[in-house]
């Protein structure tokens, strides 16, 4: 269904939905439960690879994993050490932007 209506999207939202249906896709393959742990890297890194092409992620990401991100869950990344602080201060900063009654609670604990 996706690849039909692809088209006929603006191309920032055809990438971020390029990026819900291929994410969808990888968790499906369930490479964690059978244990294919080369595979689980694989699927890994293609969603970092999605993540920061599709959702254009900072600078100097190697890349990244959504954890839960829907329930307000993590991201796991693998960032170069020159962009280590930077990455952080965007994150944070952002955080603070899209959730501030949550980041005022989590700087008090």
């Amino acid at each position: 269904m996706y690849s039909v209506l692809q088209s006929k999207l603006e191309p920032d939202l055809a990438r971020r939905a390029e990026h819900y249906f291929s994410e969808n896709t990888r968790v499906i393959k369930e490479a964690w439960s059978c244990g294919n742990f080369e595979e689980l890297g694989k699927l890994m890194s293609a969603s970092g690879l999605s993540s920061i092409h599709n959702y254009e992620c900072a600078l100097g990401v190697y890349g990244a994993r959504f954890s839960g991100a829907g329930f307000r869950g993590c991201c796991v990344a693998f960032v170069n050490s020159d962009y280590a602080d930077k990455a952080a201060s965007f994150v944070k900063n952002e955080y603070f932007k899209v959730q501030p009654e949550l980041a005022e609670v989590s700087m008090r604990l």
